[in-house]
């Protein structure tokens, strides 16, 4: 019999999409930057409290932001969503 002392680190893990070639990203928590293994893209990681979420005006995707953008272009269909006071609003209540 062998006696394998193996220790599996088991951080735990966010997940984005890469902002160039849209996979999906696992990194671990606390990381600020992510390169991607497909495009070698190096990604900027924003933690829960620097986004903002709002809904796409024209699919009806749910989309995060960084806070102070004006406006988020959808992934899904391409249309862009201007980001205004109500809509900073009611994402900074649906975090909280």
């Amino acid at each position: 019999m062998y006696d394998l002392n193996i220790k599996i680190f088991n951080a735990e893990m966010g997940q984005m999409v890469c902002g160039s070639c849209r996979h999906l990203l696992s990194y671990p928590r606390g990381a600020r930057y992510v390169e991607c293994a497909c495009c070698l893209v190096e990604n900027y990681v924003l933690e829960e409290h620097e986004v903002g979420q709002v809904v796409c005006g024209s699919c009806n995707v749910l989309l995060m932001y960084p806070y102070g953008a004006p406006k988020v272009r959808c992934a899904t269909c391409r249309a862009e969503t201007e980001i205004g006071v109500c809509s900073y609003l009611i994402s900074y209540f649906w975090t909280r």
